[in-house]
């Protein structure tokens, strides 16, 4: 199931961001899992975040193919690392952002 509330795939508020910058971020409208929300709503949803995996076997050898555990914790704190939104990009860059890149088994 998709997210369907502000800046889902289809939400018209996309519309007031141009395309090159669109293009920059990867977003697509697509029903792939992935999404953007607003922080408010995030955290409306959410108290913690895990990414986990314990399948599949990938290399057939009869276990899960879990790579790595990485524990990573952080928040948004005003006059220091809260920027808000786009419309300030130099205070909107120092906000908190975790890239997760999920690679092949034996491909680190």
């Amino acid at each position: 199931m998709e997210w369907t509330g502000d800046w889902s795939d289809d939400s018209p508020l996309w519309n007031q961001i141009p395309i090159w910058t669109r293009e920059a971020f990867g977003f697509t409208k697509k029903d792939d899992g992935e999404f953007w929300m607003k922080f408010d709503d995030f955290c409306k949803r959410f108290t913690t975040v895990t990414v986990l995996t314990l399948g599949p076997d990938f290399d057939g050898d009869g276990g899960a193919d879990a790579g790595s555990l990485q524990e990573v914790k952080g928040q948004w704190v005003t006059g220091i690392n809260a920027g808000g939104c786009r419309n300030n990009i130099k205070k909107y860059s120092c906000n908190p952002q975790y890239p997760i890149t999920i690679t092949a088994p034996g491909a680190a």
